[in-house]
């Protein structure tokens, strides 16, 4: 059975003391609440430890703090930061994890260790934690972390503003991860989906994936547009029937455009309360966070982005 969050355990967030990041714990301490998760901190600490076995009470550098000054002051910031959480949230289960070493692999090495239910950032950040989405950061924690990761753009819309649920949708089998996580996050905060299937003309080629995905193998490229647009809102149809069923209180809206699909969903994420995407389904998608659709999405979606990994075949729901 597919699972709409990779593991039972928390929700993990990372932080390293910026706005970005108490935005993203925000978010995150949240979804921990409305999934009846814990929550667990995560501050990695790079370029700041000592090396095994180096004398922390060693005499520093003039005018500089200790290793040991610095430790014990992130630590210190850190347990403050649970505090204040859990005092704003009683009923979740607040713990901190403090990890030597880069951030993507401190959150990806916690996340495994705790069986993570999904992995939240902030959109940005200082000190590591800034060039989080620089490069190839963030691909490689959504490319190695079996868990969805969230990236947090600014604050939590007012619940009276909130808007659906987008999500990009490839009609791969690969691609029901993203659609079983998006449903599962409508439901539990009583939102609708709104999926969305961009493709191109038949000479240029569907933005999402090859036209085989969504049964359009054998259409000819003299087809007409409309033909192939009405075959494509049919695919998507099918594509999301089990979780349609799964999950019948979520209202659903299907939107099959011509367009590129960055576009296509950086224009709907303006009134999205989340951007749901799948990191390894076809075409487009399966390059999520490698190209420029990538790249257009995790720096300038107007909500919070999801990117679910999807390693294996996911089996259908029942």
């Amino acid at each position: 059975m597919v699972t709409n969050e990779s593991g039972g355990g928390p929700v993990v967030v990372g932080t390293d003391g910026s706005q970005c990041a108490r935005q993203a714990v925000t978010w995150a301490v949240g979804e921990a609440a409305a999934m009846g998760r814990g929550l667990l901190i995560v501050r990695a600490a790079r370029g700041r430890w000592p090396p095994p076995g180096a004398d922390l009470l060693a005499a520093p550098l003039a005018g500089a703090p200790t290793t040991n000054d610095v430790i014990l002051d992130t630590r210190q910031r850190l347990a403050d930061l649970a505090a204040e959480v859990r005092q704003q949230n009683p009923g979740t289960v607040v713990e901190t994890a403090l990890r030597d070493g880069p951030p993507e692999e401190a959150l990806v090495a916690v996340a495994e260790d705790s069986d993570a239910a999904m992995i939240v950032l902030g959109a940005s950040g200082s000190g590591a934690f800034a060039r989080l989405l620089l490069g190839s950061t963030a691909a490689e924690v959504a490319r190695t972390a079996f868990r969805p990761v969230v990236v947090v753009r600014g604050p939590a819309p007012h619940p009276a503003n909130a808007g659906p649920v987008v999500l990009g949708v490839d009609g791969s089998d690969q691609g029901s991860e993203a659609a079983g996580f998006a449903f599962a996050f409508a439901a539990r905060h009583r939102l609708a989906v709104h999926a969305v299937h961009a493709w191109l003309s038949p000479t240029l080629g569907p933005a999402f994936g090859p036209a085989g995905e969504l049964g359009l193998a054998g259409q000819t490229p003299g087809l007409a547009r409309d033909e192939l647009s009405a075959a494509a809102a049919k695919a998507v149809h099918q594509a999301l029937r089990p979780w349609t069923e799964r999950y019948p209180e979520v209202e659903v809206t299907h939107e099959v455009v011509e367009d590129l699909a960055a576009k296509a969903l950086l224009d709907r994420s303006a009134e999205a309360t989340l951007l749901v995407v799948g990191s390894h389904g076809g075409g487009e998608l399966r390059r999520v966070l490698l190209g420029s659709v990538g790249h257009a999405v995790l720096y300038h979606a107007d909500c919070p982005v999801a990117v679910v990994r999807s390693p294996e075949k996911p089996e259908p729901p029942d």
